[in-house]
């Protein structure tokens, strides 16, 4: 493993200032937000570490084991985002970040102190991590 790749090229208040500044849409901001992402800790970006595109990059399909044919999601996370959403009164885009990474055991990074403020005393509170906390544990 190279050095370069474990140590980490943007620092959680480089990100935060990046995309707090940032006007861009989702869908066009996507895959920048990611390479930062993979630079803020530290991880390898997808052309790195898999040139042919087979098992880590953008924009790839993925076949449903069950419910038809397309990108459709999980019920089970998608319901238990909406009752996240309405139970912090906070957006569902959000919640259904949160409900994946408690459904597979994942931590949600996240800059929004006041979204981990009132996951914190949830059921889901151990799934999220404000990217300040993260910085004081490396």
């Amino acid at each position: 493993m190279r050095l370069a790749s474990l140590i980490a090229a943007m620092t959680p208040d480089e990100f935060i200032r990046k995309w707090r500044a940032s006007a861009l849409t989702e869908r066009s901001a996507a895959q920048q937000h990611f390479l930062d992402l993979c630079d803020l800790l530290g991880e390898p970006k997808p052309a790195d570490v898999d040139p042919s595109g087979e098992s880590y990059c953008f924009e790839r399909g993925a076949r449903k084991d069950a419910g038809g044919e397309g990108w459709g999601g999980d019920e089970v996370v998608s319901a238990d985002a909406a009752r996240l959403a309405l139970a912090l009164d906070h957006p569902v885009y959000d919640c259904v970040y949160l409900a994946l990474a408690h459904r597979v055991g994942a931590t949600m990074l996240t800059a929004d102190h006041r979204f981990a403020a009132a996951v914190a005393p949830t059921e889901h509170g151990d799934s999220v991590l404000t990217l300040a906390d993260y910085a004081a544990t490396r």
